[in-house]
């Protein structure tokens, strides 16, 4: 993911950051609700197709599976959740940065970013 310059449209900040095309792809990504940290995992995990069953895309999630998916994440090391339903957060102001992952085809990652592809984020 090539890092750039993305400013903040509340604040005028400008943030390090990572800004990536995610839709119809094979990776989902959360924010967590308390600060820009952003949890991603890729569907062909073996630990997600445990809590969501094979072949299902994290964009094609029903409500029950989204909740099973929260359920099935670790926590943010903030102490926060990773939800569908949250927003990425401005680190200056503490705005909405972006759109949760059902609204958007943009993942941004501000912060810390927690690689479900290199670091385990699944309970188990």
């Amino acid at each position: 993911m090539p890092e750039g310059e993305v400013e903040c449209k509340s604040c005028g900040a400008r943030l390090k950051g990572r800004l990536l095309h995610a839709g119809f792809c094979d990776w989902g990504f959360l924010y967590c609700d308390r600060d820009s940290t952003t949890v991603t995992w890729n569907a062909y995990d073996q630990c997600y197709e445990k809590v969501i069953g094979a072949g299902k895309m994290p964009w094609m999630l029903t409500d029950e599976d989204k909740r099973r998916v929260e359920d099935g994440l670790i926590g943010c090391p903030c102490g926060g959740r990773f939800l569908f339903t949250n927003h990425l957060i401005c680190p200056e102001c503490g705005k909405v940065f972006s759109e949760p992952m059902m609204k958007t085809i943009y993942l941004v990652i501000l912060g810390q970013h927690i690689n479900g592809e290199e670091l385990r984020v699944w309970r188990e």
